[in-house]
């Protein structure tokens, strides 16, 4: 630790050698105490990010430039992208939920989307696992 009084500044520097990591911080202030509390503050905040750094690296969590490799090879433990493929139009055709039903049941669709008649906001009717049918609205 490192103390220097020049006219009414006062210079707190710390130097903390752990291991092969070297931290330090250095803070001028009017008041020595408050110099030296800024100063260990920022050594706190170096040695938790240096420890989160080496939980980190036990852990085998990837690197963020890892993650973002050539695109050719994928990494391990990486998600994959999300492809977003389109299907085909759907007309949004103005009916109630129970014309919506029935128009679900004759067709081998899973779901039909539809503008409620009464409100004119869309809706998504879908058939669920049990049999019945489940209605989604905004």
């Amino acid at each position: 630790m490192i103390l220097a009084v020049e006219k009414n500044r006062h210079t707190g520097e710390m130097i903390v050698h752990w291991r092969d990591h070297t931290l330090t911080a250095k803070d001028t202030n009017g008041d020595m105490y408050m110099a030296l509390s800024r100063a260990i503050g920022k050594i706190e905040k170096q040695a938790n990010k240096l420890k989160k750094k080496i939980i980190d690296r036990k852990h085998g969590a990837p690197k963020a430039s890892m993650a973002v490799s050539k695109p050719g090879r994928p990494v391990e433990g990486a998600p994959l992208p999300v492809r977003i493929i389109n299907a085909r139009r759907y007309n949004v055709k103005p009916m109630t939920a129970e014309e919506a039903a029935l128009e679900l049941s004759d067709k081998t669709d899973s779901f039909v989307v539809f503008r409620d008649a009464d409100t004119s906001r869309v809706g998504v009717l879908y058939k669920r696992q049990d049999g019945n049918f489940g209605l989604i609205e905004p």
